[in-house]
């Protein structure tokens, strides 16, 4: 249920036309500059990923001060918390 739950919020957050003063300005995925310039697309994905991960934070943040229901807060404290990295360094 929570997977489907964040699905469901990315592909609003893709799909809106939010201004960059938004929280949800991290989301917008149309910012993005994928495969162009000299750049190899790997490191355009990382980077990628990396802002549309910072916006998803900053979501979570928002929907622990904000929201009233019970599973939004669980969903946005999981988000929030510290990860060890997936990816070794």
């Amino acid at each position: 249920m929570q997977r489907l739950f964040v699905f469901l919020l990315v592909i609003l957050a893709a799909c809106s036309r939010s201004t960059p003063t938004t929280p949800m300005s991290g989301m917008d995925h149309s910012t993005m500059p994928m495969a162009h310039g000299n750049q190899p697309y790997d490191a355009l994905f990382i980077d990628s990923m990396i802002v549309h991960h910072e916006g998803a934070v900053t979501m979570a943040r928002q929907a622990l001060q904000e929201s009233q229901r019970a599973e939004i807060r669980q969903l946005a404290e999981g988000l929030s918390q510290p990860r060890k990295p997936r990816l070794p360094r």
